[in-house]
């Protein structure tokens, strides 16, 4: 038996060494978690419950009124409500389209690391980046980050391959992908001036890999590239513009200029109000969300690599280019807001690095260990540990998969929904939730307190069928007589209420 296990490891660790085998088993890997993510997934998170899956059901059954949200990338929810339209379930189609990009993300990445290590490095970095737990969790989930890092990696390496005096091919597929990078998360609407800007600018360079290229030439694929990304941009800017009146890709673009256009209906209950951070700590907050995000154990190989890139002298302005990226987004998170999955694309990133510490290690093992006689035995075992380390990163990324979190939360929905049945049958339910979207996703309902009109003030507001609140918030609504507490079917820090005379859908609050 352990011989049948070692000639097993041993088979794994010569099939390592082909760069085809292991850029299919990572292709495999990566549909083999879309595959359960799709198939068994449970719980949802809450961003996909309260804007994702919710408006691409909304567009799908309601129209493109109810569902567009001028606030958010719309690509993904887009995608999504086609799905949807078709009769798979809004939170199956959302997962559908991550999981598209995620698997997208292997082909462009190993393009992208190509120009920089070898074909069986740029393998082994593909597996890494589908294997990287925290990448997993955000990927396969009906969130939007996968198609944010899938258009990053594609636009870099037809940016790289272009200043290289790539083909106009290459000028296309440049700006498509700048345009579906703009329209897939706001934010990095950077990369769009900041790539031409690096186009006008190579021609005053006079040596290297910018030697034959000129001012003409890239003025001309600059211009053609802004074009394209126009072309891709300028619908979903034409659709905000005519629910909101601004030609913008992403209506938080024109908030953080104007901070008067932010929702007038949103309000502040005491228990919702955020203290306010010092410069300090918003910073320490950035950087550990920056931290976490990049996935620590891989952050940490990335910089080995820098080092390893300076000592050796083999530092390259494109190294320069992606730090600064980095950088900038940095900058953009500090003045808005941080959250740890918003710094995903790191992983694809700076893989580059990441594998060239890796071989850097493998090396230094191998010339530590080339004249020891269990050489063979060491081999094995370390792939055994590496496998083991594989199996548990696997494991930690698909939780959301199978978790059942969720499952009192899906029975208040169903409790929802079966009064909907039996109060409201003609139309559906409105609710009015606090921090807890899921419930109101699965019920099938109609979100009052949604992400498009803010959240109202309970003390006063009407305009419901059902009240769903945590019960810290009860204090707020005890003297209101119009509502009626009902018996929720589990145990929880929730209250139901439901509304006795609900104002009509036109009458205005005073």
């Amino acid at each position: 038996m352990n011989l049948f296990v070692l000639n097993i490891l041993d088979k794994i660790i010569s099939a390592g060494k082909c760069c085809k085998h292991v850029f299919y088993a990572a292709l495999f890997t990566a549909v083999i978690l879309s595959f359960l993510s799709v198939f068994f997934s449970y719980d949802i998170y809450r961003d996909t419950a309260n804007v994702y899956a919710y408006y691409a059901r909304e567009i799908a059954t309601e129209g493109i009124a109810a569902g567009w949200v001028a606030r958010v990338p719309m690509l993904n929810i887009l995608l999504g409500s086609i799905l949807t339209a078709l009769g798979i379930c809004a939170n199956q189609s959302m997962i559908i389209v991550s999981c598209i990009f995620y698997i997208a993300t292997v082909f462009s990445l190993r393009r992208y690391l190509e120009l920089f290590v070898s074909p069986l490095q740029a393998a082994w970095g593909c597996f890494l980046f589908v294997i990287a737990p925290k990448l997993i969790r955000f990927s396969v989930t009906g969130l939007i980050d996968s198609a944010r890092y899938f258009f990053l990696i594609t636009a870099l390496f037809f940016f790289f391959r272009l200043v290289r005096c790539g083909k106009m091919r290459d000028v296309v597929f440049l700006g498509l992908a700048l345009g579906g990078i703009t329209v897939s998360r706001g934010e990095s609407i950077i990369m769009l001036p900041l790539l031409l800007g690096v186009l006008l600018v190579l021609p005053l360079f006079s040596q290297g890999s910018f030697s034959n290229c000129s001012w003409y030439r890239n003025i001309k694929n600059a211009v053609c590239v802004s074009v394209i990304s126009a072309m891709v941009i300028s619908p979903f800017c034409a659709v905000n513009y005519y629910f909101s009146g601004y030609f913008v890709p992403d209506l938080r673009m024109a908030e953080a200029l104007y901070p008067q256009l932010k929702q007038k209906n949103a309000v502040q209950l005491p228990g919702m109000i955020k203290e306010t951070s010092s410069a300090l700590q918003k910073t320490g907050d950035t950087l550990g969300d920056f931290f976490r995000g990049s996935y620590e154990p891989y952050f940490l190989l990335a910089l080995l690599g820098m080092v390893l890139l300076i000592y050796r002298k083999k530092w390259r302005w494109e190294y320069t280019f992606m730090i600064v990226l980095v950088l900038l987004h940095l900058g953009i998170y500090y003045k808005i807001t941080s959250a740890y999955r918003y710094s995903l694309y790191v992983i694809p990133l700076f893989m580059p690095f990441t594998v060239i510490a890796l071989t850097f290690l493998k090396g230094w093992y191998e010339k530590q260990f080339e004249l020891f006689r269990a050489k063979k035995i060491c081999d094995i075992l370390l792939a055994a540990c590496v496998i083991a380390v594989i199996f548990s990163q696997l494991y930690n990324g698909l939780e959301v998969v199978y978790s059942r979190d969720d499952i009192w939360k899906r029975q208040i929905a169903s409790y929802i929904r079966s009064y909907q049945e039996k109060n409201i049958p003609s139309r559906r339910v409105r609710v009015a939730a606090l921090r807890l979207p899921e419930a109101v996703f699965w019920s099938g309902g109609e979100s009052v307190f949604s992400y498009k009109s803010g959240i109202r003030d309970i003390r006063t507001f009407r305009d419901f069928d059902l009240l769903l609140i945590p019960q810290s918030y009860m204090k707020y609504v005890l003297h209101r007589k119009d509502l009626i507490k009902l018996p929720l079917p589990v145990k929880c820090e929730y209250v139901l209420f439901k509304n006795q005379a609900p104002v009509t859908a036109g009458e205005i609050e005073l």
